[in-house]
């Protein structure tokens, strides 16, 4: 199914351009919510997981390039690159530290189902306190 949609959104994007072969199997085994809770972990909360949605959906339509503070300041613009040191390190979370990645990935679950406000700005603020 993952497949199917990745496809899907390629076939409608402006500009077709493939995945790089680890974010594609990063969505292949675990889906496209992972992703999403990388890119939470790995901006500290910078990114709410409506942030991070936007990135993975851009990504995916075709965009390489973001210029939100933290693509900017820390990988010069490049999406991708961003991505991809997310994965990385959420793998690595992942492997290492396995039930604080279950309980994480717990927390950002629900925060992901929270309206966006008053609690998405400010789960966001706290997560480097409050995350497990």
């Amino acid at each position: 199914m993952i497949q199917e949609n990745i496809k899907v959104m390629q076939k409608d994007a402006k500009c077709i351009k493939p995945l790089h072969p680890e974010i594609k199997a990063a969505l292949e085994k675990h889906g496209q919510k992972w992703i999403i809770a990388a890119q939470v972990h790995g901006s500290i909360g910078y990114f709410d997981p409506r942030d991070a949605e936007r990135n993975l959906k851009h990504y995916l339509e075709g965009e390489r390039e973001d210029f939100c503070e933290r693509c900017y300041s820390l990988y010069a613009g490049k999406l991708e690159d961003m991505l991809l040191w997310d994965i990385q390190m959420f793998r690595y979370f992942q492997e290492e530290c396995p039930d604080s990645y279950k309980a994480t990935m717990v927390f950002i679950h629900k925060w992901m189902n929270l309206p966006e406000e008053p609690f998405g700005n400010s789960i966001g603020l706290m997560y480097p306190v409050i995350a497990p």
